[in-house]
């Protein structure tokens, strides 16, 4: 069952444009795979990964690490983007 999530993420990041750089954002105790967000990086070298001390639903175990990870992530495309 995992596999077969592995491979659809992997199937539908290919079908994206390679120049829009991807955020991933994983619990550091969540039962899925993280290896996911690694193989993309190596496809999509502008992409990052971002890993917490969570479980799956990182949102809600560590909400106020998530959400500094998010408005790090946005800041980084603001400043990229320079829409200052």
């Amino acid at each position: 069952h995992m596999e077969y999530i592995g491979l659809i993420l992997n199937i539908q990041t290919l079908m994206i444009s390679p120049s829009l750089p991807m955020t991933f954002i994983y619990g550091s105790r969540s039962n899925i795979d993280g290896q996911s967000g690694k193989a993309i990086q190596e496809m999509r070298p502008n992409s990052h990964t971002e890993i917490i001390g969570a479980g799956h639903y990182v949102f809600a175990d560590q909400s106020d690490d998530f959400n500094q990870a998010v408005l790090k992530i946005c800041n980084n495309v603001k400043h990229n983007g320079k829409d200052e």
